[in-house]
């Protein structure tokens, strides 16, 4: 089985007071929490073995690039062969420059990213259609 990592962020929010804040902190471990449940049932369908699970919270995915922020720069010293696993696109980019930049940079490590969910599909960055496809997602998620 090839060894994969879990990558989640969620975005920040607005200054919080009292229950809002306690509310919000809720709402963001759930989201985290949904992100990794859906990268272990995609692991497990394509075989692969979690070894850990990094969480970038409150960090701005069009702000920040991937590779500066807290976890996200641990991706880019993956060893060869490793699988990268997000939930969804959105989740690791919103910059067209930085996916594209990224995924070429991954290309010539060896390193595979896979989006679990992407509209009931999978989308798997180590075949042509898969980067083709990652392409036009990136554009439309540069656009939200």
């Amino acid at each position: 089985m090839n060894n994969a990592i879990i990558y989640t962020r969620f975005s920040p929010r607005p200054e919080k007071e009292g229950d809002a804040e306690r509310l919000a902190a809720d709402e963001d471990a759930e989201t985290i929490r949904l992100q990794v449940d859906v990268c272990q049932r995609y692991a497990v369908m394509k075989q692969l073995v979690v070894s850990e699970i990094l969480k970038d919270p409150e960090t701005s995915a069009r702000k920040t690039p991937l590779f500066d922020r807290e976890q996200g720069w641990r991706l880019k010293h993956l060893p060869v062969g490793t699988h990268v696993l997000c939930s969804k696109l959105d989740r690791m980019f919103r910059s067209t420059a930085d996916g594209l930049t990224t995924m070429a940079y991954f290309k010539t490590r060896g390193i595979v990213i896979h989006f679990a969910d992407q509209g009931g599909c999978t989308l798997d960055l180590s075949t042509g259609e898969g980067e083709f496809m990652f392409t036009v997602l990136l554009a439309a998620a540069s656009l939200e």
